[in-house]
């Protein structure tokens, strides 16, 4: 397996476990009846939202295969063999792009969680939420971007967001990018919420994969 496809899912997985750990430290404190610093909900808060496009990141990686790989294949190989190549890579890169999506929605979940507890209405947030999520995949796919330039250099990653999003075309685009993002995780949200509610009935309890909403 190429290096950076690891790399590129601990990228993925790097969001679930600042919101586990952005959990974890609220409820501590709320279970003692105290409000958790900002100091120490912020910085955890502003690493998940920062790492998070890594996630539906890979997602993209879908043109590797339609561009390089697929074209690659029908070159090198015929007839049967050709078809073996071809469903071995679009296996691999259906579970690779898959992996992403469960990763980007068990992330978003903890935090919805604690967004709901503290009486707010997560749907309010949705629009910007996703939308920028979906600038972060974009600034990471064209312009090469990654998140250690938030803190290396974050005027010139604001101005590059900036010159991106006064763009229209880019604008547009975003704006669907986003709501396939929103759209996507609807779906796997209702399939896991699902999953934890067959989970709990069977007295089972996974962390991460615990309901947004209270489990009758």
């Amino acid at each position: 397996m190429h290096p950076g496809v690891l790399w590129n899912v601990f990228l993925a997985v790097l969001p679930l476990f600042f919101a586990l750990t952005l959990t974890e430290v609220v409820e501590r404190y709320r279970k003692a009846g105290k409000s958790c610093p900002v100091a120490l909900w912020l910085p955890l808060g502003l690493l998940w939202f920062a790492f998070l496009p890594n996630a539906c990141y890979l997602l993209t990686e879908w043109r590797h295969f339609l561009f390089e790989a697929f074209p690659n294949t029908l070159r090198n190989f015929e007839g049967r063999e050709a078809l073996i190549v071809v469903g071995k890579q679009g296996l691999f890169f259906l579970l690779y792009s898959l992996t992403g999506s469960i990763c980007f929605t068990l992330a978003i979940r903890p935090v919805e969680r604690l967004v709901r507890k503290a009486g707010h209405n997560p749907l309010l947030w949705a629009i910007p939420f996703f939308f920028l999520s979906a600038l972060g995949v974009y600034l990471g796919l064209f312009i090469r971007l990654n998140t250690w330039d938030i803190l290396q250099r974050p005027q010139s990653v604001l101005q590059i967001a900036f010159q991106t999003l006064s763009d229209p075309q880019l604008f547009k685009a975003i704006i669907v990018f986003g709501v396939m993002l929103f759209l996507l995780y609807s779906v796997l949200d209702v399939f896991l919420d699902g999953l934890a509610l067959r989970l709990h009935r069977r007295h089972l309890h996974l962390p991460f994969l615990a309901a947004t909403r209270p489990v009758a």
